[in-house]
């Protein structure tokens, strides 16, 4: 019974992290990824998360990094 409760705390309470990719090309592309945009797309990450997967938004962490285009 321990075991089944620990396991069901650490679904609940667990962070779930995801991660976006956005090349850094594209930042010089009409003045670039602005922060309101990053917003947008983390709000609509997390929305999608929520609907699809019932994942909690309050331990959901978005991660944005800008890469180079060649790698």
């Amino acid at each position: 019974m321990l075991a089944l409760l620990s396991s069901e705390l650490h679904k609940a309470y667990s962070p779930f992290f995801t991660g976006q990719e956005l090349t850094a090309e594209q930042r010089h592309l009409e003045g670039g990824v602005t922060q309101v945009q990053k917003a947008a797309l983390i709000k609509g990450v997390i929305d999608l998360l929520v609907e699809v997967l019932q994942k909690s938004p309050a331990t959901t962490v978005v991660v944005i990094a800008e890469v180079a285009l060649e790698n």
